[in-house]
C-alpha cells in the first residue's frame, strides 16, 4: 500500500489487523483518485469491540472487508465518495464526519446508507 499502513486499520482492543488484502489494494486506490488525505477511524473489528460500539452483528469491519474514514468537511465527503464510486465500492455509509466503505459480497450490494 503506498497510502497506509496495516497498523491503520487494527482493532485498537486486541490488535488484530485481519483485513482483506484485496480491500486494502481498494482503498488505496481510492485514495489515489481522490487526492485527499484519508484518516482511518475504523477498520478491522473483533467482536468484543464491534459490540461495544453497538456496531451491526454482522458488520463486514467483522470480516476485514470494511473501514470508516474520517471526513472533516464536505468537499474531502464528495472526493472520496467520488472515488469510491468509481473505484467500484457498492456498499457505503454516510456519517457527519465519516464515510464507510466495504466490499461485503455477503451483504446486500448497490446500497447507501447515512447514520442518524
Amino acid at each position: 500500500m503506498r497510502h497506509f499502513t496495516l497498523d491503520e486499520f487494527k482493532c485498537p482492543c486486541c490488535y488484530r489487523k485481519n483485513m482483506d488484502p484485496g480491500t486494502l489494494v481498494a482503498f488505496d486506490m481510492v485514495r489515489d483518485r481522490a487526492k485527499v488525505p484519508m484518516v482511518v477511524n475504523s477498520g478491522f473489528r473483533c467482536s468484543a469491540h464491534n459490540a461495544r460500539l453497538d456496531g451491526n452483528p454482522n458488520s463486514a469491519h467483522l470480516r476485514g472487508l470494511a473501514a470508516d474514514f474520517h471526513v472533516p468537511t464536505s468537499t474531502i465527503r464528495y472526493r472520496i465518495l467520488e472515488a469510491a464510486l468509481t473505484i467500484g465500492f457498492n456498499r457505503i455509509g454516510i456519517g457527519d464526519n465519516f464515510i464507510h466503505l466495504d466490499f461485503d459480497r455477503t451483504l446486500p450490494m448497490c446500497v447507501a446508507w447515512c447514520y442518524a
